[in-house]
């Protein structure tokens, strides 16, 4: 993990979260003074930084699901396996409630959606008429510690996201960063409706959190599968820039990339494994839908570009691995990331014509041998991995970079064995390795 990167300077103003960012009043007018202090507040608590941590420890499949009736006919392929592959030995906890099915009879009426005839005529209307109901806005507010005049404690709104429909149980999406620190989280439907949401579980490495409100309400979107789309493949994204009312709004662009690595503001540890796209991304949007040329998910936005020199790059955490972690958040409420208890950088080969290629991820320290590591022992090291072995596959899928490594590990859980394979010595040596829980603060 040790390829160059921007400094921290200039991460500090060219990348951000694409929110939340303070709601806007109905009507603009210049805030109060206690209104800026709040907003100032929130946003100091939403400039995510993070330095490159070289400390190799992620998470990703479903360890165990309410059901798999929460995503019928509707799940990846990719997914489904994940899901069937932690059904075979799944061993529900005593607490795990089976949510109760959407009722048939709802009493709420279809949402309105702001579109005329010309637009629904065409392709793209007709898929944002699809996608508009299953993306809502997410309010957060604060308790003020005051008492309001009905006597209920008063909250104040201090940011705005965006959501998306997940299950027919009610269950959202949306990014951690929008919902983190809220003590009222209430969302907006298309046509304007207030409902308030409960916080289901929320994940801050890999920013990915899950609200749910009353079943019913929300169409739960379409799953695409993010590894099936191509750079120069259709992007449209769907979610609620500046916190304006009236509705979700769309933007199109293209993919530009996929398996970018950023450092954000207030983050400690990287996003890994994003899919890079220059669909237009302001602030407000986190949490929203990023879709394909079919109107399926594929992403969720997260962050943009905000420096002069970086223009058009957004940014959203891929579906194939939202999916699990948001299994996991609502079976459980918190993932258990797993930890290889290595440090490491890219390892390079050189070919024939002189050039250098990345050949997989080298093996520079094992963690627990002194008193300033953050664990004791070393999953890896345990298992027999040694100093300068270059990690080159997991479970038969190849790697590599140090990035790749990381990414490729937030689809595993504590307590999963894989088997590594490593290059030492130019041969390649099989270790199998469960693996340990990430160190809190890591």
């Amino acid at each position: 993990m040790n390829e160059e990167r921007p400094t921290l300077d200039k991460l500090s103003k060219d990348y951000w979260p694409a929110g939340p960012i303070p709601r806007p009043a109905d009507a603009i007018s210049e805030p109060t003074p206690s209104e800026k202090a709040a907003r100032s507040v929130r946003r100091m608590d939403l400039v995510m930084v993070g330095l490159l941590a070289l400390i190799v420890g992620a998470g990703g499949t479903a360890a165990g699901l309410l059901g798999t009736d929460l995503l019928e006919g509707r799940i990846t392929d990719r997914a489904e396996e994940i899901v069937d592959a932690a059904l075979d030995d799944f061993e529900p906890p005593v607490e795990v409630v089976t949510l109760a099915p959407p009722a048939d009879d709802s009493d709420s009426d279809p949402l309105v959606l702001p579109l005329n005839d010309d637009q629904l005529d065409s392709e793209l209307g007709q898929i944002v008429a699809e996608a508009l109901p299953s993306v809502v806005r997410v309010v957060v507010s604060i308790d003020t510690g005051t008492v309001g005049p009905d006597g209920q404690p008063a909250y104040e709104p201090v940011g705005t996201g965006s959501g998306i429909g997940f299950t027919d149980q009610g269950h959202l999406l949306t990014n951690n960063h929008v919902i983190d620190d809220a003590d009222l989280i209430q969302i907006e439907l298309v046509d304007g409706r207030i409902y308030e949401a409960e916080l289901i579980g929320a994940d801050e490495l890999t920013d990915v959190g899950v609200i749910k409100v009353a079943p019913g309400l929300i169409p739960p979107i379409e799953l695409g599968i993010s590894d099936d789309v191509a750079i120069g493949d259709t992007a449209i994204a769907v979610g609620n820039p500046l916190g304006l009312a009236g509705g979700p709004s769309v933007t199109v662009g293209i993919i530009s990339a996929f398996g970018r690595q950023l450092d954000i503001l207030t983050r400690s540890a990287p996003l890994q494994g994003l899919i890079q796209t220059d669909a237009p991304i302001s602030g407000g949007s986190s949490g929203g839908a990023l879709l394909d040329a079919d109107g399926r998910l594929i992403g969720i936005t997260t962050a943009k570009s905000v420096g002069e020199s970086a223009e058009g790059l957004g940014f959203a955490i891929p579906i194939d691995l939202a999916t699990g972690i948001a299994i996991d958040l609502i079976s459980f409420g918190v993932i258990d990331h797993p930890f290889l208890g290595i440090l490491g950088t890219t390892a390079y080969v050189e070919l024939d014509d002189g050039a250098s290629q990345p050949a997989g991820a080298r093996i520079v320290d094992i963690l627990g041998d002194t008193a300033e590591d953050v664990v004791d022992a070393s999953a890896f090291g345990d298992a027999g991995a040694a100093i300068n072995d270059v990690i080159v596959a997991v479970d038969g899928e190849r790697v590599q970079t140090m990035n790749q490594l990381a990414t490729l590990m937030r689809f595993y859980r504590a307590g999963d064995v894989v088997t590594v394979t490593v290059v030492r010595d130019g041969e390649q040596v099989d270790l199998e390795v469960e693996l340990a829980s990430r160190p809190e603060g890591t």
